[in-house]
């Protein structure tokens, strides 16, 4: 009998692992228990919980304090028996999670360990028996990470369920992993049991609510080459220790609590983990709980996350600046919301003027009469965002092309260019979590505001400095210096000591997005090929009529958990197309193949014509397809993602460059001879190239329980396809013997 076949044989319909109640996240939960240790005396600490939760984002149901229990974050008195809260107290590891701040690298240490150490056998749980005797988390991390050394990256969710979830003791690490390194045709599947465990089983949720372990979808779990570096800590590495006493003592049940109460990891000085999550993002976190349910929203998502330079065209009145505030209304968190509810923190509205014609509007200048540097509103946000990295920010640039865009704002155009990864010169690691430009606003004209001009070196006769901090700037150049508004501003202390603005300058943050609005009619200017190629155009046609009522729901501030999730939604992952590569190695090489020959397909069309593409938009649709790969939560097929991205860059890239008259697009016999083609003009054969969106049938983004709408209805509220916004250039043209892009 084989190992799998006595697996089989022994397994019974409720031997899938399950956790009774137990799907709240590990950053909900400490938030919970927060509240719970801030009771005030002599109030039960339970019902003062339940009595200001919904005030903070946070369920009222008190079970959330049953799992701060699972977690090790609150204490249990009596293990297997029914909880009595207002006994308990915050433990050990909850007083070290308490001295960080949320997701900074020690935060994210201590909340990796506290998550492997939680076992089935749980002291929570008053049906507990003596079987399941494992650590759910740290097993399935250890046999995936098994089976990455092998070069395995998937294995299908049925095997998973079968072999991995029903597992009740360590010893069947070695087994599981025999089992799920043999082809997927040769894994038996008992398909009956596997469709019960899956329908009984919370653990899955728990996971991916919790930890971005490695991606699970409806057919496969994927690894990912990140998780074999990241867990190489915790099994290679210096946790194995840690891994090692956990098994020793998992049938002690006080040496269990003792270890499970306090932090190992920090105590023994092991906070070197890794801040690159397993699937490439940086450091761990909890997957967004709420839904992002407008998918209209989603062709935004993608283009912001694909560059922060954004041009929505249309005619007035379609909503174009309203978007940009939605955006920020939905992703800003309670230290930068206004009293009124009519202004964002995170948002900055800048109306363009018909007169400006230098940078000086949005960077400032040196001014020789006061003999200082004039920061405007522009760099003044700048520096703001810099203070909430994790917090997007977005700048409305309302009627952008007022003014000749390539004259005012060309340093940024430029500046957009140098965005990258920057590489550690000591170790030569590439950071990920980061993007830096290069400096858009000199160092020197920070340190001015340092200066004390009644002071003077007693050397050199030079003005003393008071060695500003960027906090110190930030809260300078807003003129914030009463207590009570220091306070509010919820800076990390890790964000306010440095000093990057009077020793570097000022760079264009990772987490600000420039949107500019667009007419195009007599009192503006055109744009040129230079802006629209260094920008994402968006064209809003204005939709249904009816979609304007209850749209002031949309200007309204969420609560904090969704909040969160529309954060997590803009944050841009990849910079070049090599870094895609790299995340998605099984893609790769298709990758590599069909990218460029679908460009050369529409350059073949442009040929002779100033529209043609090169590297820089080829690299910005690699781009886009890394993005929707990542939210491919509904296993789309990789052609129909393609598919949806070469759209999206025509729509957003190619159409906005194109102009002309019909000798402009005209094709001569020799040229559709040698391409073997017979098209009227140029626009009928780009029509013909663009893809057929009406074949993809979902458009979904990342997340569980997502509203998913078809990709055809969503371009429908906001964008033509290309193919129809391409059929409208050509009956313009048929009638105006001129056609453009623009409206």
């Amino acid at each position: 009998m084989s190992i799998a076949e006595e697996v089989l044989s022994t397994l019974k319909d409720d031997d899938v692992w399950y956790f009774a109640k137990q799907d709240a996240s590990f950053d909900n939960v400490y938030q919970a228990v927060r509240l719970f240790d801030n009771a005030p005396k002599g109030e039960s600490p339970s019902s003062y919980y339940q009595s200001v939760a919904s005030n903070n984002g946070l369920d009222s149901n008190v079970r959330i304090l049953s799992v701060a229990q699972l977690m090790g974050l609150l204490t249990k008195s009596s293990p297997f028996s029914r909880a009595y809260y207002d006994v308990e107290k915050p433990t050990p590891a909850f007083r070290e999670l308490e001295r960080h701040p949320v997701g900074s690298r020690e935060y994210n240490a201590i909340k990796t360990e506290q998550l492997l150490k939680i076992r089935m056998k749980a002291i929570t749980d008053t049906r507990a028996t003596d079987d399941y005797g494992i650590y759910p988390f740290l097993f399935i991390a250890e046999v995936l990470w098994r089976l990455s050394l092998k070069g395995i990256r998937k294995i299908p969710r049925k095997a998973f369920f079968q072999y991995v979830m029903t597992s009740k003791a360590h010893e069947n690490l070695e087994s599981c992993v025999k089992i799920l390194s043999q082809e997927e045709k040769d894994i038996a599947i008992d398909e009956d049991k596997v469709k019960k465990f899956m329908s009984d089983s919370r653990v899955e949720t728990i996971i991916k609510g919790n930890m971005r372990l490695f991606n699970i979808d409806s057919k496969y779990v994927r690894i990912d080459d990140n998780f074999v570096n990241y867990y190489s800590y915790f099994f290679n590495g210096p946790y194995k220790g840690i891994v090692a006493l956990l098994y020793s003592i998992v049938d002690d049940v006080a040496k269990y609590q003792d270890i499970l109460t306090r932090n190992i990891g920090i105590s023994l000085n092991f906070i070197d983990a890794p801040e690159i999550k397993p699937d490439g993002s940086p450091s761990l976190s909890i997957l967004p709980l709420t839904k992002i349910k407008n998918s209209s929203s989603l062709s935004f998502l993608t283009a912001i996350r694909t560059k922060p330079f954004i041009l929505l065209a249309g005619i007035s009145g379609t909503g174009k600046s309203r978007i940009v505030r939605e955006f920020a209304f939905k992703s800003c968190p309670k230290c930068l919301q206004d009293k009124d509810g009519t202004t964002p923190g995170n948002y900055c509205m800048i109306e363009v003027k018909p007169n400006w014609h230098d940078s000086t509007e949005l960077l400032g200048y040196y001014s020789n009469l006061s003999k200082g540097y004039q920061f405007k509103k522009f760099v003044k946000f700048l520096v703001k965002a810099k203070m909430y990295p994790k917090v997007p920010f977005f700048v409305c640039l309302d009627e952008m092309n007022l003014a000749p865009v390539e004259q005012y704002f060309a340093e940024i155009l430029s500046i957009l260019e140098t965005r990258k990864h920057p590489k550690d010169t000591e170790t030569g690691k590439v950071d990920m979590s980061t993007v830096k430009t290069e400096v858009i606003v000199d160092a020197r004209y920070f340190r001015e505001l340092s200066e004390m001009s009644h002071c003077r070196n007693i050397e050199t006769g030079e003005t003393a400095t008071m060695g500003l901090t960027d906090k110190a700037i930030y809260l300078k150049l807003f003129g914030i210096n009463t207590k009570d508004a220091i306070e509010k501003e919820e800076i990390d202390d890790e964000v306010g000591v440095r000093q990057d603005l009077t020793t570097e300058g000022l760079a264009l943050p990772d987490n600000v997005v420039v949107i500019g609005t667009v007419n195009m009619d007599d009192t503006t200017h055109q744009f040129s090929r230079k802006v629209i190629d260094r920008a994402m155009t968006i064209e809003m046609n204005g939709g249904n009529l009816r979609n304007m009522f209850g749209g002031s729901k949309n200007l309204e501030y969420l609560p904090e958990k969704e909040q969160k999730a529309w954060q997590d939604a803009f944050v841009r992952r990849y910079v070049t197309a090599d870094e895609v590569l790299d995340a998605h190695p099984d893609e790769a090489k298709k990758l590599v193949e069909i990218l460029p020959a679908r460009l050369e397909e529409i350059n073949n069309a442009l040929k002779g014509t100033p529209f043609e593409v090169s590297y820089r938009v080829l690299n910005e649709l690699a781009v886009m397809v890394g993005v929707m790969l990542d939210d491919n939560k509904d296993d789309k097929e990789l052609d129909d993602i393609i598919n949806q991205a070469v759209n999206y860059i025509l729509l957003m890239k190619v159409l906005p460059r194109i102009e002309g008259d019909t000798e402009m697009f005209a094709l001569s016999k020799e040229y559709k001879a040698k391409m073997g083609v017979n098209y009227v003009d140029r626009l009928e054969w780009l029509k013909n190239i663009a893809p057929d969106l009406r074949k993809v049938t979902k458009d979904g983004v990342s997340g569980d329980e997502e509203t998913v709408e078809s990709g055809e209805k969503e371009l429908k509220g906001q964008q033509n396809t290309s193919k129809d916004k391409i059929q409208e250039m050509i009956d313009r043209l048929n009638n105006q013997d001129f056609t453009r892009f623009w409206p």
